[in-house]
């Protein structure tokens, strides 16, 4: 555990993009969650072949107790992309939106490092409008992305016999789409939705303008995503 402060780094690219926000003066409203959790065993810690409840209602499968990561987001997917009650111009009536935009970071899965090695973040969506302002977020912002694809065929591999959904395959192959796939279940549909899978947090050496081994990668690509796309 001793050299692994790069798992938080999602939360760590979620409070930075927060903090410069801020300071450009955003105009427009941005909440900021971040999945915490401490990783310590307990008699109340989950197992393999454990049937979990999450917030949404959907049961999960546990397959890797290790993949806790996208557990953790699930419950957070679910809370960012809700419906929010908004005053009507009608007295006493309230109506519901959507975000513009929902982005999550997560240093989620070693197989996205495998497909883009250290210098890209693996990008996916439930929107194939966004593709093209993803690719071309790279040259706006000097962080590299590429996205990979997530057909609805995936969700099949991820079917449980005992639960609503499989945490993940037994096999780690494309480990990286079928996190993606698990988590597009847990967000609203009616919201647009970006994971940044952050390959590229770390890289000893830095990576680009950033000399430190823990890079903050993902700031730079969410704040540029958020101009283009609000």
């Amino acid at each position: 555990m001793k050299t692994m402060k790069h798992d938080m780094a999602g939360s760590a690219v979620a409070l930075g993009l927060i903090i410069a926000l801020s300071k450009c003066s955003c105009p427009y409203p941005v909440e900021c969650w971040l999945a915490l959790a401490e990783n310590n065993i307990g008699i109340d810690a989950y197992r393999p072949d454990d049937v979990i409840k999450s917030l949404s209602g959907m049961t999960i499968e546990i397959v890797n107790t290790d993949a806790e990561g996208r557990l953790l987001l699930a419950d957070t997917l679910s809370l960012a992309s809700r419906k929010i009650k908004i005053p009507s111009i009608h007295r006493g009536l309230e109506d519901s939106m959507s975000p513009k935009v929902v982005i999550d970071f997560a240093t989620l899965t070693g197989t996205c490092i495998t497909s883009l090695s250290n210098r890209y973040i693996g990008v996916f969506s439930n929107r194939n409008d966004l593709i093209n302002t993803i690719i071309n977020t790279n040259d706006i912002c000097g962080e590299r992305m590429w996205p990979f694809p997530l057909d609805d065929d995936y969700d099949d591999d991820l079917k449980s016999d005992i639960a609503d959904i499989l945490q993940c395959k037994i096999s780690t192959e494309a480990d990286h789409i079928y996190a993606a796939a698990f988590l597009k279940k847990f967000v609203n549909p009616s919201a647009p939705w970006i994971h940044l899978d952050l390959g590229s947090a770390y890289k000893p050496g830095g990576l680009g303008h950033i000399a430190t081994d823990y890079t903050g990668s993902g700031v730079r690509s969410a704040f540029s995503l958020i101009q283009q796309i609000c």
